[in-house]
């Protein structure tokens, strides 16, 4: 949900009550730790699946678990292929309450080679077995990152647990505070062990900190910008980089091919892909490029256009994106440029 519309008494006590309470109630949820998140999740779409992918608002514990059925149009919902859920129709059989669905649901989200590396990887590390299988926890995880600070490793686990980290044992495994296979895959994709730096993350950038070359940052980048789907047989849209451009991303791509009346396409060539007009392209990104940051925006052009039709990209790139578009090389004493697109 991006917009919630609370029409509030006129109450102006009242209407700070409310405010109040829903930052606090994001704040809890973007601060919670994964593994609260993890469950949350896997019960979520345990119930989802009980309606066979219909309601997120199905809440009897008393309702029995999803049938083989229920499961194959939930993971159809979901964009699961065909193909995939026939492989693993049989274990839908399986599914008898929300653990064993945990289980059913993992085995579509990881591929067979991640699964393969991560069962060596725990194998190798594991010092210890539990009745559910191999598990992850302080030792296993300064023996993965090969991290002779078993400080980091310790604030690392708390962390995910939120736990009382003093309470944790520094030389032995706290049965509380281990993962399974599962759990560590998926926190290992997590906010929780982001490379980006939390302080700097969704804040206001101050101007010492953007004076660094461009090289120096993570840049929010999008690969077939124009894609509403795979990169076989999908559509081609303006909406999806007006959608990027709006989401904070500050390189996007433009694959340009010849088209007709001398006007370049964009689209991903020699596939059944459908194709949009570069032109229209370039309208819609003078027109959302810096909605959301004044950040420089990077247009990342693969071209296979012939010389005519190039100089019909330069034509639409100068009438449309006038003095924001970088038109000449840097001078290696420069700091800063005002234009904004290059």
């Amino acid at each position: 949900m991006q917009h919630l519309i609370i029409n509030a008494p006129g109450d102006e006590d009242a209407i700070k009550t409310w405010v109040g309470g829903l930052k606090n109630f994001v704040y809890k949820l973007q601060t919670e730790p994964f593994m609260n998140q993890y469950g949350r999740m896997i019960l979520r779409e345990y119930r989802l699946a009980q309606t066979g992918g219909r309601s997120h608002g199905f809440n009897n514990q008393m309702a029995p678990p999803p049938n083989s059925t229920q499961l194959v149009n939930y993971f159809k919902s979901r964009g699961i292929p065909k193909t995939e859920i026939r492989r693993h129709q049989r274990e839908h059989q399986e599914v008898t309450n929300v653990a064993s669905f945990e289980r059913l649901f993992q085995k579509y989200i990881m591929d067979s080679q991640n699964e393969k590396l991560l069962s060596s990887i725990m194998v190798s590390t594991s010092r210890h077995e539990e009745s559910g299988g191999v598990k992850f926890g302080q030792y296993e995880i300064s023996q993965l990152f090969d991290n002779e600070n078993g400080e980091d490793v310790h604030n690392f686990l708390g962390k995910s647990f939120k736990s009382n980290i003093e309470g944790l044992v520094h030389s032995g495994i706290d049965s509380e505070h281990t993962m399974t296979k599962n759990e560590i895959y998926l926190l290992l994709f997590s906010d929780e062990n982001s490379i980006l730096d939390p302080d700097f993350v969704n804040t206001e950038a101050s101007p010492e900190y953007l004076s660094a070359p461009m090289s120096h940052y993570w840049i929010n980048s999008s690969h077939n910008t124009y894609l509403t789907g795979n990169q076989y047989a999908s559509h081609s849209t303006v909406e999806c980089y007006v959608r990027a451009l709006r989401q904070g991303c500050r390189c996007i791509e433009l694959d340009c091919w010849d088209g007709d009346n001398n006007e370049p396409d964009i689209w991903h060539g020699h596939t059944m892909t459908s194709k949009v007009k570069f032109i229209e392209v370039v309208k819609v990104i003078a027109e959302h490029a810096f909605e959301t940051t004044d950040l420089p925006l990077i247009l990342s052009i693969e071209n296979h256009c012939k010389m005519e039709q190039q100089d019909m990209m330069a034509f639409h790139f100068k009438q449309y994106f006038g003095d924001m578009l970088l038109v000449r090389p840097f001078d290696s004493l420069e700091t800063e440029v005002s234009s904004r697109i290059f």
